[in-house]
């Protein structure tokens, strides 16, 4: 694949899919850190940090386990709210995915996770497990799999009546000779990467981010649209940065 285009594609969807990308994802921050904060206050989390023990030096007690701060209720609301937020992340996909394919946009595109809420939930912890183990074996075998399966959200959203599993073999099968490309195009855009793991930055990174990995899966799909050259003489594109 061609990823220079793939990112100007990209690029040219920041400037004319409306309502803007940059709009959403601000939204989807903005909830997203407003349910971490919920979490925060809610407590009920098992391991407790203490900082200064950290900063004593006495790692032994520096992260506890308090079986007492875990009640029935807490830990259902815990997981009521990163359930919220994992189908808040389908959104932004499918928002993408609209944006891309040149299709109607709205801000409530970051509700569509929830209508694949379970298969959506199913999906991401079986990948998470499946990754996880691959990472405690030796990191490489967890990098694999986790490209290996990286497309599987996208086609939940595009096929909502397949399950989870479907979705996970459908992406291994796409997958198999273009981890590579996609490793490739994740590096190339590893500056924007690394700016997106702050929340003030991601706004304005993680658009792009996405929206690249969504011309990489339409084209890897097949169901990318004809591609028109537009003209922005006088703007810097973001993929020059």
């Amino acid at each position: 694949m061609d990823r220079r285009l793939l990112k100007k594609r990209a690029g040219e969807f920041l400037y004319t899919t409306s309502p803007r990308p940059f709009i959403i994802a601000a939204i989807l921050v903005l909830l997203t850190q407003l349910i971490s904060l919920f979490c925060m206050e809610l407590g009920g989390q098992p391991f407790v940090v203490d900082m200064d023990a950290y900063m004593a030096g006495n790692f032994e007690e520096a992260v506890r386990y308090v079986p007492e701060n875990i009640t029935p209720v807490k830990s259902v609301l815990l997981l009521l709210a990163q359930a919220v937020s994992v189908c808040l992340e389908y959104g932004f996909l499918s928002y993408c995915l609209h944006a891309a394919r040149q299709q109607k946009c709205a801000i409530l595109d970051l509700m569509d996770g929830f209508f694949v809420f379970f298969k959506a939930l199913i999906l991401r912890v079986v990948i998470l497990i499946v990754v996880s183990v691959g990472m405690m074996l030796f990191i490489l075998p967890g990098v694999y799999l986790a490209y290996t399966y990286s497309m599987a959200q996208r086609l939940l959203l595009d096929h909502p009546d397949w399950s989870p599993f479907r979705c996970m073999g459908e992406s291994r099968r796409l997958m198999s000779g273009h981890k590579k490309e996609l490793f490739l195009l994740h590096l190339s855009l590893i500056g924007w990467i690394i700016a997106s793991v702050f929340p003030v930055t991601a706004v304005l990174t993680r658009p792009y981010i996405t929206l690249s990995e969504t011309e990489f899966y339409l084209d890897l799909t097949g169901t990318n649209i004809p591609y028109v050259e537009e003209d922005h003489s006088g703007e810097k594109p973001p993929w020059e940065y």
